[in-house]
């Protein structure tokens, strides 16, 4: 049972008339602090999508994932911004270990393939098309995604959980079909060992 009461005094606005929606997130095991949380970034209708799109809980902070890295906070914070992503000041811990790793990624890249960002920059355009796609197609399929078309925070939070989970599948589809465009292309090249067909 949800303490509603704790949870207004906590910073939840009109805990009572959003009880649907607490008890919703509740039942998918979110702490009262992550909606607290949530509720201060103006998101608690979207905590239940948002938690299953990040790339995991965030426990770096610009600064402490270049620690860990052994890499100057400079070239990390170059890496996040090449690649189109923000985050407000280098000590806010919003980058999960999946993220640090990407960073290491970058690094490696840097090193090995001497790419000076234009790489990476490619990769953030070709996620933000992707992103913005993605964005589109939700505006005419899932009216109720959107809060301002929906009016309701429970069905707006249902809507973009169902729709977040299917997020880490289409990064899936997305890597296959680099894979099959690849195949593709090498497999449309004729072998001068291999005769062609009549």
């Amino acid at each position: 049972m949800v303490d509603l009461d704790a949870l207004e005094a906590a910073g939840i606005a009109n805990a009572r008339e959003r009880g649907a929606l607490i008890e919703y997130l509740d039942g998918l095991g979110f702490t009262a602090e992550e909606m607290v949380e949530a509720e201060r970034r103006g998101r608690l209708f979207g905590l239940a999508g948002d938690a299953v799109r990040r790339s995991g809980r965030p426990t770096y902070s610009l600064r402490t994932a270049a620690e860990a890295l052994g890499l100057p906070l400079d070239d990390v914070a170059y890496f996040w911004a090449a690649l189109d992503l923000t985050v407000p000041r280098p000590d806010d811990v919003t980058l999960s270990q999946a993220d640090v790793d990407a960073l290491a990624t970058c690094a490696a890249m840097k090193a090995r393939m001497n790419d000076d960002g234009g790489l990476l920059r490619l990769i953030g355009t070709a996620m933000a098309r992707l992103a913005e796609a993605e964005t589109t197609l939700l505006r005419t399929s899932r009216p109720d995604f959107w809060i301002t078309r929906s009016h309701d925070e429970l069905a707006t939070a249902r809507a973009w959980r169902e729709v977040a989970e299917l997020i880490p599948g289409m990064g899936r589809c997305s890597m296959s079909f680099i894979g099959i465009r690849r195949h593709a292309r090498a497999s449309s090249r004729v072998s001068p060992s291999i005769p062609r067909r009549a």
